[in-house]
């Protein structure tokens, strides 16, 4: 791995520590052992660099990566992406205006399986505000 290289990497690791939690990247990170390539792009590429540009910051990415998501019916995804959304300062408020807005462009069936992935979060993030 170049010196460019590990910088990159290391970006993107903590640009995913910020976002998504250290057990998360712990359990993608187990990718690695059977998918070396993949792992090397999420961190590298997708982390590394297109999360890092000056050009639009970590919220703004955010919201339009959860935009993006809600029609492919990938609700795992979508729920580790809300919650980076969360990290990254976007409410719980914008993120049910982004799903009722693509709601009208996506589907209204891919808006309500993505609302209620949100109440889930919701209900956990209050749950977490309470203990």
């Amino acid at each position: 791995m170049t010196n460019e290289n590990g910088q990159r990497a290391a970006a993107g690791l903590a640009t995913m520590r910020g976002m998504l939690g250290p057990e998360v990247v712990e359990r993608l990170t187990k990718r690695n052992e059977i998918a070396p390539n993949w792992h090397r792009w999420t961190t590298e590429v997708l982390f590394g660099d297109a999360w890092q540009g000056a050009d639009l910051d970590l919220r703004t990415r955010s919201m339009i990566t959860v935009a993006a998501l809600i029609p492919l019916s990938f609700p795992r995804e979508l729920g580790l992406h809300m919650r980076g959304a969360l990290h990254n300062g976007v409410t719980i408020e914008e993120l049910a205006a982004i799903i009722q807005h693509v709601g009208f462009y996506a589907g209204w069936p891919a808006a309500g399986q993505s609302l209620n992935i949100l109440t889930e979060i919701a209900s956990e993030t209050v749950d977490d505000h309470v203990s």
